[in-house]
Order: structure tokens, then sequence, then C-alpha cells
């Protein structure tokens, strides 16, 4: 294995090392000035310093299956999609629901449409994330009827499930309405 030693002018020093293969590897340097172009898409290996991240093709792409780090200050994880949100306590149309995830922060926005039932202890589980030990986390929800009612979902602890309850108190849907739920949670 052959390498080239390049010092810098003032410290540093970069160093090309060629691997243990047949054939002939061609690395072509601009002949005036310029910049060194590849022509395959490198692997890089390790830690690189890099000052500024220029992406002109617009785009940073994440693993399907979290690569997690330890170090709360690394991004590891980004993903958008939809979930299926079920309901017990109060019988319901289609329930939608979609989300996206930014490290362990989950934005979601889930339609239920209830069809028959009143104050019943709706329950709605099926969250697409578990959320982290420690306290509940609230979501804000809106019954869509005109005069609506606002309140919360409240999610469990370390739980994908949780229960609306209005402002007023009472938990549970209403007849007919639809419940637009929306907000964000912290994930496990």
């Amino acid at each position: 294995m052959a390498k080239l030693i390049l010092n810098g002018s003032t410290s540093g020093s970069i160093t090309l090392e060629s691997p243990a293969v047949s054939g002939t590897t061609t690395l072509t340097l601009p002949t005036t000035t310029g910049t060194i172009a590849l022509t395959a898409a490198p692997t890089f290996t390790g830690q690189a310093t890099i000052p500024t991240i220029n992406l002109t093709g617009g785009q940073i792409t994440f693993p399907t299956t979290q690569s997690a780090s330890s170090d709360g200050n690394t991004l590891d994880d980004y993903e958008e999609g939809t979930f299926t949100p079920s309901v017990t306590g109060v019988t319901v149309g289609t329930t939608t629901g979609i989300y996206i995830k930014i490290g362990k922060l989950v934005f979601i926005n889930m339609i239920i449409p209830v069809t028959s039932g009143s104050n019943n202890g709706m329950t709605i589980t099926n969250l697409p994330f578990t959320t982290w030990t420690g306290n509940r986390q609230v979501l804000i929800a809106r019954e869509n009827a005109v005069v609506g009612k606002t309140g919360q979902l409240y999610i469990d602890s370390n739980s994908t499930s949780g229960s609306i309850q209005d402002y007023a108190g009472t938990s549970g849907g209403t007849n007919g309405y639809t419940w637009i739920i929306t907000g964000s949670y912290q994930s496990a």
C-alpha cells in the first residue's frame, strides 16, 4: 500500500493512501485552479469536522432503522408517515393520523369522527411511538362542532394511548362530532 502525505504550510497534513487492489485508479487534479470532483459516491468512515455543509442536492437521508446516538446533541432520526388511531369508549367512523418524527419529538395530527356515544371515557390507542417515561404528556384536542369543545389528549407515561378530556372536565366525545387532535410529544 502506497501513501502520499501532503504537509500543510503551517500545520496539519493530508494523506492519500492507495489500497492494495489490482488495476489502476486515477485521481485527476485541476491544471490551474479549481476543485477536485469525485465521479462516484464516496463512502466516508470516521469523523469529519466541517464548518459549513452545503447541500446543493437539498436532502439529508436517514436510514430506515434509526442508528441511535447516546449524544443528546446528535440528530439521528427523521421519519414521516401515517397511522390509524384506535378508539374505545365511543363508536367512531374512519380514523386517520399523520406524524412527523424528528429525533425524539413526534408531531401528530389525528381526526376522530364520533358516530355514537357521549362522554364515555374515550380512549385513543395505537399512537405511532411510545412516550418517554416521565410525566403525562398533553396534546390539544378540538371537537369540530358549532359550539365546539376544546380539550386535551392526556397521553400516559411510557405508553401509546391516552384519553380525551374537554375543558369542562368531562371525558369522551359527542355523537356526530369529530375530534381534531394536534400537537407534539416526546418519544422514548
